[in-house]
């Protein structure tokens, strides 16, 4: 565990650019013969002089220690460049949970505040996916990534990792705790963070770099002109990974980002299933949906509204609920997943 110790102490630096701690590994080649150096021997690389007081000293080596005793205790695992399956990328190490795919891997992301058309294609997407072998990463986030997540654990053959942006001892939102567990059980959770780091803003923005660098490509759902979607791709992009996306059906703001990738070098995803956007077609004149699109409804609220029977309700609700357009709350109504 010692060399451990060493590249967390060494991935923790502060004040040493990326770009210069790989220049100092391709001179020196380990973080431990790295740190027994003297500030004579630094200055090639500019490092100052506090830096090096405030780095490379064994009180230094502390919080290292520290986090090397919280890894072993929530049995949490590290790839560094010394291991034969390390991904060379835009950052030293990882760290993880479960157990990592051997196999190939396809980033699945898209919105938050998705609808249930990029629900439904999320959840073709990975079908064909994991029908295929191929491993669903996403970013265990609400919305697309929660659906790709899902699709995967629901296949008897589906693999899933979850790419996070904090330590591996928390869990970003707190209400996926029981799909963290699951991901961990069946796959495996990846974060570029050590164990107590928290969820700030740029870090997602880390934690999308290297979910790009660990997968073989990336596939676009549901993306508005904002999102952290465009970022994955353009990593992907950078990282020499394919880009698809599915070409939207409509003009909706939650799907700006898919045209904006479509005319900006990807390509456009093609599904194997057939008849997939006529489904899309008759989803728009479904009744149901258009009933509870904007206020939640009980089943006899909705059956007063549709003027449906009771009988051809039920199976109904179950089928939009099995292709997670909509959901029962548990404050006894429907819920339409879109905006």
């Amino acid at each position: 565990m010692i060399m451990d110790l060493y590249w967390i102490w060494f991935n923790q630096l502060k004040g040493i650019s990326f770009s210069t701690k790989r220049k100092m590994l391709d001179v020196f080649k380990t973080p431990k013969q790295i740190y027994e150096l003297d500030l004579a021997e630094l200055i090639a690389f500019d490092i100052e002089k506090s830096i090096f007081v405030d780095n490379f000293s064994c009180e230094s080596l502390d919080l290292a220690k520290h986090i090397e005793y919280l890894h072993e205790r929530l049995q949490i695992k590290m790839i560094t460049p010394e291991n034969d399956n390390f991904i060379s990328g835009e950052r030293l190490v990882y760290f993880y949970k479960g157990e990592l795919f051997k196999g190939s891997s396809c980033a699945v992301v898209g919105t938050r505040q998705c609808s249930a058309y990029g629900i439904y294609y999320t959840k073709k997407v990975c079908e064909e996916l994991t029908d295929s072998d191929i491993c669903i990463n996403s970013g265990l986030a609400r919305g697309i990534d929660k659906c790709a997540h899902q699709t995967a654990l629901n296949s008897s053959k589906g693999k899933t990792q979850a790419f996070i942006a904090t330590g591996l001892d928390l869990c970003y939102p707190r209400e996926h705790s029981k799909l963290m567990s699951e991901i961990i059980e069946h796959g495996a959770v990846i974060s570029p963070f050590a164990a107590g780091v928290m969820p700030l803003k740029y870090n997602f923005v880390i934690r999308n770099a290297l979910m790009s660098q660990l997968s073989d490509k990336v596939v676009v759902t549901e993306a508005p002109a904002k999102s952290g979607s465009l970022l994955t791709a353009s990593f992907a992009q950078k990282h020499g990974r394919p880009v698809y996306v599915v070409n939207p059906q409509s003009n909706s703001a939650l799907c700006a980002g898919n045209r904006f990738l479509l005319k900006n070098g990807a390509k456009e995803y093609i599904f194997k299933t057939q008849n997939v956007n006529s489904h899309f077609a008759n989803l728009k004149d479904n009744i149901i949906i258009n009933a509870i699109e904007f206020s939640d409804l009980s089943t006899d609220e909705i059956r007063e509204k549709t003027n449906i029977s009771f009988d051809a309700l039920e199976p109904a609700l179950l089928n939009l609920e099995y292709d997670h357009l909509i959901c029962y709350k548990g404050h006894g109504k429907w819920h339409y997943n879109g905006w």
